[in-house]
């Protein structure tokens, strides 16, 4: 797994420096939400820029206005050193969450929560995704149909995601491993994000449909 990491790791940052170097700028401003993936990506970022070339936006809080605040606080800090925005929300936010984030660099938004999960013990989604998560783990655990495992919830929800996007199936067969009141929201989620997966940030390639690369429907 470690092995892993670090190949995930490289492949982002290098992206993100050719991004850096592309633009014209000096580095980058990572919106540090205190999540496990803002965390992966000071890491990684670091590593691979080097420690001059990134810098961290902090907020303390996180509600939807404080969110907003930390945006602004990034954007002041971009303007200052000339640098770039980036945003670490994971892939399975990006496609089951209300718009789109208005960052230039999406770095981690080709990885889906659990594989966050699986390199940093956590992982962390805006609220409408989070509740819909929960409701899969709560119906599934009130479930009679034993292919639904009560624990699945992210599990359930990231395998139906990679379902329909990374193996073409068909909506309702991707579904078929929720809890029968989740699904309609779930389907609802992506729907609603058609129109803001055309107009996603820079996302480094790393699965076989990438948002804002090959995915936008």
């Amino acid at each position: 797994m470690h092995d892993q990491r670090s190949r995930t790791g490289t492949v982002i940052g290098t992206v993100i420096d050719a991004a850096v170097r592309a633009a014209g700028c000096d580095g980058i401003v990572i919106l540090n939400d205190g999540s496990p993936e803002a965390s992966l990506l000071n890491h990684w970022c670091r590593r691979t820029l080097g420690e001059a070339r990134v810098w961290s936006a902090t907020s303390a809080g996180d509600s939807s206005r404080d969110m907003e605040a930390l945006r602004y606080t990034a954007r002041t800090m971009a303007r200052e050193r000339n640098a770039l925005t980036a945003n670490p929300a994971n892939k399975t936010a990006l496609l089951l969450g209300i718009g789109m984030p208005p960052e230039p660099l999406l770095p981690l938004g080709d990885l889906y929560a659990t594989q966050i999960e699986s390199m940093a013990d956590s992982w962390s989604a805006p609220p409408e995704v989070l509740e819909l998560v929960d409701n899969v783990r709560k119906f599934a655990r009130d479930a009679s149909n034993a292919d639904i495992k009560p624990a699945s919830g992210i599990y359930a929800v990231d395998e139906a995601l990679r379902a329909m996007f990374e193996g073409w199936r068909p909506a309702q067969e991707a579904v078929s491993g929720l809890p029968e009141p989740t699904r309609g929201p779930f389907l609802e989620a992506v729907r609603r994000g058609r129109f803001w997966r055309e107009r996603a940030g820079l996302i480094p390639k790393l699965s076989t449909r990438t948002i804002g690369i090959d995915l936008f429907a």
